[in-house]
This record gives C-alpha cells, sequence and structure tokens, in this order.
C-alpha cells in the first residue's frame, strides 16, 4: 500500500504549557494518528515566547535546565514537534517588520499586547516553514493551519481537517464579513492606510483564532509583505490580501458540507462556558466554539472516555 503524502500541518498556537492542553492535544494527535488523516495530516506545538523567556529558554536548551525539562515533558505528553518563537526571530527573517510595525499608526495605537502581536502573529508559519518545511517528508505539504487553544470543535479534529482536504481554498477563515455589513468594526478606519488601494468591495474581515492558509499564500502573498514591513491587523490583512491578489481563492470555514460546520457559536465574545460546549460534544452536534478559555470540563471529559494523556 502506498503511504499517503503529508499535506496538512496543523498548528497549535500557544504561550503556554498548561497540562489541560497537553491532553487536548495528545487527543487531537491521537485522532489523527487512528482516522484516515493519519500520514496526511500532522500536529505542531507553535510555541509563542516573549523575547525575555525566548532568551532565558535558548539559554536552558543549550545548557539544560527548568524550562528545558518543560519543553521535553510537553513534547512528550502530546506527541508533538515544537516550533518556538518570538519577535526576535522574526526580525532575523524579515529585517522590515520591526520599522514596519514601529511607523505603523494602527499597531502604536493599539494598547493590549497580546492584540498587538495579531499584527504579525501569522508571520510566525514563515519561522516554521524557513526552519522545518524544507524537509523531503514536506514536499507535498499544501495547506498550513493555525488553531489557538481557545478554539474547540464539538466533533473528531480529524472530521473538520478531512472534510476540508477537498476544500480547494488559498485562505479559509471562520466568517468573512464584508465592509458593507459591518461598517463600524473598529479596525477599519485604523487600518485606513492598508485598505487605501483596496476597493471597498475587497474589504473583508474575519476573526483567526482558527485558519487554513495554503503554503503558495503564506509564501508568496504574505510573505512579500512582512518582507516589506507592511502591515496591518490580520482580521483584515489575511483575508484582504487574498481578496485583491486575482490568483488567490478565499472562503469561509463553513464551505464544507462533509461534516457541516456549524459556525452559530464562533464569536469574539462572551466567553462560552465549558458545559455548554460539552452537551454539543454528547449530542453530537458538530460546529466550531470559540472563545472556550476554561476547558478543563471537555478535558476531563476526554479523560474519562479516552484514558489519561496529560503530564504527571
Amino acid at each position: 500500500m502506498q503511504k499517503p503524502e503529508l499535506t496538512s500541518v496543523v498548528f497549535f498556537a500557544t504561550h503556554e504549557l498548561p497540562s489541560a492542553d497537553a491532553t487536548l492535544l495528545r487527543w487531537y494527535v491521537k485522532d489523527i494518528e487512528s482516522s484516515a488523516e493519519k500520514g496526511r495530516a500532522e500536529f505542531w506545538t507553535l510555541l509563542y515566547r516573549g523575547p525575555a523567556s525566548w532568551q532565558e529558554s535558548q539559554k536552558e536548551i543549550r545548557g539544560g535546565g527548568e524550562m528545558h525539562e518543560e519543553l521535553e515533558q510537553w513534547r512528550a505528553a502530546t506527541g508533538t514537534q515544537i516550533c518556538e518563537w518570538d519577535e526576535t526571530v522574526l526580525h532575523v527573517f524579515f529585517p522590515r517588520l520591526e520599522y514596519g510595525l514601529a511607523t505603523n499608526p494602527a499597531f502604536n495605537r493599539t494598547r493590549h499586547a497580546n492584540l498587538k502581536r495579531y499584527f504579525y502573529f501569522h508571520a510566525s508559519l514563515m519561522v516554521w516553514f524557513a526552519s522545518y518545511g524544507q524537509q523531503p517528508r514536506f514536499l507535498a505539504l499544501k495547506y498550513l493551519w493555525r488553531l489557538e487553544p481557545d478554539v474547540l470543535y464539538s466533533g473528531r479534529i480529524s472530521a473538520l481537517i478531512g472534510g476540508m482536504a477537498n476544500v480547494h481554498a488559498d485562505v479559509l477563515l471562520p466568517k468573512l464579513i464584508s465592509w458593507e455589513r459591518n461598517s463600524d468594526y473598529t479596525h477599519w478606519k485604523k487600518n485606513a492606510p492598508f485598505l487605501k488601494q483596496v476597493p471597498p468591495n475587497k474589504w473583508v474581515w474575519s476573526l483567526v483564532s482558527i485558519g487554513r492558509y495554503s503554503t503558495t499564500f503564506i509564501q508568496h502573498k504574505m510573505a512579500p509583505q512582512w518582507a516589506a514591513g507592511i502591515v496591518a491587523y490580520e482580521e483584515i490583512s489575511l483575508p484582504v490580501t487574498c481578496l485583491k491578489s486575482a490568483d488567490c481563492t478565499l472562503k469561509p470555514l463553513g464551505t464544507s458540507t462533509k461534516p457541516h460546520v456549524n459556525m452559530s457559536q464562533f464569536r469574539f465574545r462572551p466567553e462560552h462556558n465549558c458545559s455548554d460546549f460539552l452537551a454539543a460534544v454528547q449530542a453530537s452536534r458538530f460546529g466550531l466554539w470559540h472563545p472556550v478559555k476554561e476547558r478543563e470540563c471537555y478535558v476531563q471529559y476526554l479523560s474519562w472516555r479516552f484514558g489519561r494523556v496529560g503530564r504527571q
């Protein structure tokens, strides 16, 4: 039997390594390995480290230490490889990005540190690509998924990834909301310089806590912008960059009908209760939920049903 080609890498994008998420991620890995997606999709941990944490982690990785041990425990518990990154690493790959951010009015007016990172979070995909993506086993790679921990699917993650495999699109995002439908979206005005040369009928935004991107889109559409120091809030820059390119296809994640992906519980706020999400799981009401910040009840359910796989 011919070995299937690896066509998708799914990044669990996080800045923390809690044991509950180790259990969740291990379940994702085990689910892929026991499904038709085995060999076709692979999970990685995409770990953001703040500048101080990054420098400390590199010292410890060279000499051993508590942080090095934490990473090894995470690898063992989840069965994933880890790609670490921070702003210092991004600026090595994209030297003009630092200047682009420093001179970007929207970035400078954004006060919350985590929201500021949504001007460049997805550039981390190129860090992975440059560091690992040239390995022979990734030659057939078509898609990069980026999944944040507070996005949960109430079915099997393998069904979601496999169901989207035949959806031909360079960019899949949760919900595509046009300027006509949501003209008071706060980031339109803040990101006016980026949108200046884009016709209003191509102004679209989406939450980006989950998304699937073709390798062509990341390498040949986004990477040149990052290299030139051109940035905008990613809820705008990712869909608009695709829409303004004649050879790029943008679709909503609910496009696939196998399985049907219910997006009604996908929103910015308020947070969902874990118990409500778990009820959807148990009733087989398949859909994407966001944000689910407290995931412990689901992790306990997985541990009860499938066995404990988290760290001790």
